[in-house]
């Protein structure tokens, strides 16, 4: 967080564009505008590229207006496309008597995690374009990270960053995804088990658990359901926590013989089932409960209800699948399932790294 973000002017803007955008997943557009017709706004679809669609609003749009649901990535107010900064500068209207925060992102996402270098490129054009619009007149902050009620202006680039571009901007909420884009920067490391190490590193971002230069989860506690070979286990156990995976498959040596800067052994497998765990095996007390089994979503709900009705953890991190569309249908029905013992609030995302399934966070780390 920039030293000066607590000095900046966080008013809405008082223009209200007649137009919203929303990103998601690439191939998922359909299921963000099933999503779109429930809006209050009365959303007519303007304009769509694979990742990114704009709707025309019959009624004006509030400051903070987001798009409710699980399959918009990143929404806000649409600018529109832009051919370069001065373009940008010049739609900007009464956005340019704010200070505003600058989010760049990729419209096209690799579901795996985008390379460091290409995030490097981006970078680089994010400071080119922050330049260009100070010297337009626009008041920009340094800090891409964002604070309740912060103006940010998304600006959704292609592969090819001398294209023009795609620009809108959002109110912070409490709500808001904390990566820019909705996009963390994460990438399967080759030594990984299993790409379930992103989904989880998604998840824990989604959670606001991957903030730079604190470590939330070191020392804390995890069970996790359906845990073989180990990839989320492995990301927990880089995170300093301490897990217990249940799963009757066999866990990565990497996982197994992982090892505290102490010599301690911070994992333990039972291998079995995890509707067949005994009371006795488990730990009094679990700071998270993940599961990534893959269940139909009723079974693996009352699975995880038992679960947590034993350990008591402060934080699920669940992952749905929805392979069918009888169960895609009946999503409404499994999160207010889940809300019946549900440690906090539920939000649930579709994550970049997630396919037919998505992700659930309850509560909050305690």
């Amino acid at each position: 967080m920039s030293s000066t973000a607590s000095n900046i002017d966080n008013t809405a803007p008082a223009a209200r564009a007649p137009f919203v955008f929303a990103t998601c997943k690439q191939g998922w557009e359909k299921a963000l505008k099933d999503e779109a017709k429930s809006v209050p706004e009365g959303l007519r679809p303007a304009f769509m590229r694979p990742g990114l669609i704009t709707w025309k609003c019959e009624v004006p749009p509030t400051a903070d207006f987001v798009l409710p649901g699980i399959f918009a990535r990143m929404s806000g107010h649409s600018i529109g496309t832009c051919k370069d900064a001065a373009d940008l500068a010049s739609k900007l209207g009464e956005l340019k008597t704010h200070t505003l925060k600058l989010h760049v992102y990729p419209r096209e996402f690799p579901e795996d995690g985008l390379p460091t270098d290409e995030w490097s490129r981006i970078d680089a054009f994010r400071t080119r374009l922050l330049k260009s619009l100070r010297d337009a007149g626009v008041a920009m902050d340094d800090d891409a990270e964002t604070v309740l009620g912060d103006t940010v202006l998304d600006v959704i680039v292609e592969d090819d960053l001398t294209a023009p571009f795609f620009a809108g901007w959002h109110r912070h909420g409490a709500h808001s995804n904390p990566s820019p884009g909705g996009i963390p920067r994460a990438v399967i490391p080759i030594e990984s088990p299993s790409r379930a190490w992103l989904k989880l590193v998604q998840a824990l971002a989604f959670a606001g658990l991957e903030t730079k230069g604190t470590h939330p989860l070191r020392g804390k506690i995890a069970v996790e359901l359906g845990s073989a070979p180990g990839g989320a286990s492995y990301a927990l156990l880089q995170r300093g926590m301490r897990v217990m995976g249940i799963d009757p498959g066999a866990m990565d040596p990497r996982v197994l013989n992982f090892r505290t800067p102490q010599g301690g052994i911070p994992f333990k497998h039972l291998q079995m089932p995890a509707g067949e765990v005994a009371p006795e095996f488990l730990p009094p007390q679990a700071d998270v409960l993940i599961s990534d089994l893959n269940l139909a979503p009723a079974v693996m709900i009352r699975l995880v209800r038992k679960m947590q009705d034993q350990v008591h953890a402060s934080l699920l991190i669940l992952t749905l699948k929805i392979n069918d569309r009888a169960v895609f249908a009946g999503l409404k029905e499994n999160l207010t399932a889940i809300r019946d013992f549900a440690p906090g609030p539920v939000r649930a995302t579709h994550l970049p790294g997630n396919r037919d399934e998505i992700c659930v966070v309850a509560g909050q780390l305690g």
